[in-house]
């Protein structure tokens, strides 16, 4: 990523080139310019590109001398900035930085792009988890470093044009090659391979190898009426802008983001063709000064940027500044190291160079200090990976067992409701066969006949001038001869009433049957309606069958007096029954299909259902035993997702009425966030734990389960990424939450 120094021979626009890429890249690594990492694809080819050029015009090339130069321009400055990381990242950083050591050996020993192809680190997360994480493309550099002289020898031998043309299609098929795995690993999902596998990814330096190669030979592809005037100048600008489109709109998501890989190649090939046509061998404006001494610093502006970055996300301020103090002291650092590491040339030595080395130097060697002593936490996070597998197969297998629960549950609710469905279409013939029983004056009497026709299991007795005194008498023997059936209908009144005592002492011998008392239409004996619809209202299972109110209107039922029944009326009289014991039944059975669905409802409201992340996850096994009709929801949740989730299921009505949220510290929400949940969620208690912070919340459906002071008080509890929970955390919590839930 260096420039040269001489005005002869200058290419401006690969300075401009440069300096526009580190731009690019250093806002994708602030998460503002999702296309950003495409810009590295344009890096590789110019890698590529630069190498073999570089190589060609030097008549004295040796892989020895190769490998001091890159020793000096790539590897020098990549160790001083990993030892510097390692010596002051560590004192802005609050979370322990776990994979120290195996990561940055895979820096300095250039695998580093392997090592995080095996880590699982992905690299489209916007969060950061290591401040190498940027240099997986450094690993890369100095994979094809190593092999490049030997392959420049290789195509240095051939002299033939033959030769020349067999070995340019050989280095295009590895790079179609190389691009066709990348196609194919992104387009089975297995976008890391894909992205950190150096075979995947090297057909953009092969492809700017090509282009040295051509370069090399004296050759170019523009037209010869390309090359006038300031055309090449405009057709570059324009290759730039064509190139910014892809920047801001094509992210890892885009449909045409592999297209784009390779696109973005070819190209920043184009651009180079150009850009070598333009020559400068005039005396440097302002700007282009300006320009030349950016492009000689943006290697080590790459390197830093993403150090600043990890170190700056646990610094509290406003975005807007946090970007602008980044990108300044990223500048800065940048410069002072580039400054300190060219403290010697061919003629003397800078003495404030090398002051401004040696500082840097001491506090590298702090870094070697802390390299050496740092813990190595690889076997108790693979530990933590493995725990967290097995829990997350556990769920799964309890997940089906649950699922198999409610099916059950859902299977028994289906088989009583469609027993319910069943008895209310058979409901008429039910009702014919249940043994009434009825006991009346004369007015039953007189549609005895009628009666029977509808109920032919019941049993009426029925008497002229019958006193209501008796009514009690006639029901005792038939329990005494457990003949009371299933409904006793009773019709007195027209001779008079009883007292409220007799009436107590028919209920009393009834006991929890269902019972009907039909009005009487005796103009003479109205109060008798009035004194039995009070009485009724102090029995459940007394029904005021209203015939006074059906007859209403219909005197073709009765004889003259206005009481006993003519034939029609005998008819209408028997139907009126049979529709009022019908009516009843069927409302109880449709109360009790509500209530079967209500009770089932209820039942799965009622659970526990927990949302968590790692957290909950951990101590998943412990827990499950006590709550293994609890629904778990364990994913990778924001504050965004989890209240989009809650959301949906309450407006659907499948919320449970008792949630736990269970959340590390790196599930992020505000105290204002959280009341977001609690009024959207008004009816519902909601349990939470929620390690390395606290809420003002004083809300009756919410409790706040505190677990930071056992944190505090047990420093066991806690692993060495101050996140996830040990063994004994895991059981403490856990214990934690069995006590709170179920007390």
């Amino acid at each position: 990523m260096g420039s040269s120094n001489s005005n002869k021979n200058y290419y401006k626009y690969l300075d401009i080139i440069r300096v526009f890429l580190c731009i690019v890249i250093f806002l994708y690594h602030l998460g503002l310019l999702k296309g950003g990492f495409l810009a590295v694809n344009v890096f590789f080819a110019l890698s590529g590109y630069l190498a073999f050029v570089s190589a060609s015009k030097d008549s004295n090339f040796s892989i020895k001398k190769y490998y001091l130069k890159r020793l000096k321009s790539i590897y020098l400055p990549l160790v001083m900035v990993v030892f510097l990381t390692l010596a002051i990242v560590p004192l802005f950083s609050r979370s322990n930085w776990l994979n120290l050591k195996p990561e940055t050996f895979s820096v300095l020993l250039g695998y580093n792009n392997f090592w995080q192809l095996g880590a699982s680190l992905d690299y489209f997360a916007r969060h950061i988890d290591s401040p190498f994480m940027h240099l997986w493309f450094i690993a890369i550099l100095m994979q094809f470093d190593l092999v490049f002289p030997i392959v420049f020898r290789l195509i240095n031998k051939t002299k033939s044009n033959i030769s020349k043309i067999c070995d340019s299609v050989i280095i295009f098929l590895l790079a179609l090659l190389s691009f066709l795995g990348f196609y194919y690993f992104s387009l089975v999902n297995n976008m890391m391979v894909a992205y950190y596998n150096t075979l995947f990814r090297c057909f953009s330096l092969l492809f700017g190898l090509l282009f040295g190669m051509l370069h090399a030979s004296k050759n170019t592809l523009i037209l010869e009426e390309f090359k006038k005037g300031n055309k090449p100048q405009a057709i570059i600008i324009c290759y730039l802008l064509i190139l910014l489109l892809f920047f801001l709109n094509v992210d890892v998501m885009n449909r045409f983001f592999q297209v784009s890989m390779i696109v973005v190649t070819i190209i920043a090939c184009r651009i180079f063709d150009y850009a070598i046509w333009v020559k400068q061998n005039t005396k440097d404006t302002p700007v282009e000064t300006i320009i030349k001494k950016t492009a000689k610093i943006t290697y080590e502006f790459y390197l830093v940027q993403y150090p600043i970055i990890y170190a700056f996300q646990s610094i509290n301020i406003g975005s807007s500044l946090k970007y602008f103090l980044i990108f300044i002291i990223t500048a800065i650092v940048s410069y002072i190291i580039h400054y300190a590491l060219n403290f010697y040339n061919k003629k003397d030595i800078s003495i404030k160079k090398f002051i401004v080395f040696i500082c840097l130097l001491l506090i590298s060697c702090y870094g070697i200090v802390v390299l050496i002593t740092s813990k190595d936490y690889s076997k108790e996070m693979k530990q933590l990976e493995k725990e967290l597998a097995d829990n997350q197969e556990l769920i799964l297998k309890k997940q089906d067992d649950y699922a198999k629960k409610i099916k059950e549950q859902k299977d028994e609710l289906s088989k009583q409701l469609e027993l319910i469905e069943e008895n209310i279409n058979n409901m008429e013939g039910y009702v014919k066969s249940l043994s009434v029983i009825g006991v009346g004056d004369s007015v039953m009497l007189g549609a005895v006949n009628n009666l029977y026709e509808i109920f032919p299991n019941g049993y009426f007795d029925a008497k002229v001038s019958r006193s209501t005194w008796t009514v009690n008498s006639i029901l005792q023997d038939l329990d005494k001869s457990n003949m009371l059936g299933d409904v006793v209908v009773i019709n007195m009144g027209a001779n008079g009433d009883c007292s409220e005592e007799c009436k107590e002492e028919i209920m009393k011998t009834i006991g929890n049957r269902k019972a009907f008392w039909l009005t009487n239409t005796c103009l003479e004996t109205a109060y008798v309606n009035d004194n039995i619809t009070e009485f009724a209202k102090k029995h459940f299972n007394l029904h005021i069958l209203d015939w006074k109110s059906i007859s209403k209107g219909h005197d073709e039922y009765f004889y003259a007096d206005g009481i006993h029944l003519t034939i029609p009326g005998r008819a209408a009289y028997a139907q009126a029954i049979y529709e009022a014991i019908y009516n009843l039944y069927m409302e109880e059975y449709q109360v009790k299909s509500e209530q079967t669905i209500q009770d089932y409802e209820d039942n799965l409201k009622n659970k526990y259902e927990f949302y968590g992340n790692d957290l909950l996850l951990g101590s998943y096994q412990y827990i499950i035993n006590d709550f293994i009709d609890s629904k778990f929801n364990i994913e990778s949740y924001d504050f965004s997702t989890l209240k989009k989730d809650l959301e949906k299921k309450y407006n659907l009505g499948e919320l449970s009425k008792r949630i736990v949220l269970v959340f590390d510290s790196s599930f992020k929400m505000s105290t204002k966030q959280y009341k977001e949940l609690t009024s959207l969620l008004k009816d519902t208690k909601i349990y939470i734990i929620y390690l390395n912070d606290s809420f003002d919340i004083k809300d009756n459906n919410t409790q706040i389960i505190d677990f930071n002071k056992d944190l505090k008080n047990n420093s066991d509890y806690l692993l060495g990424d101050l996140i996830h929970l040990s063994t004994n955390g895991n059981k403490a919590l856990a214990n934690k939450l069995i006590d709170t839930l179920l007390d």
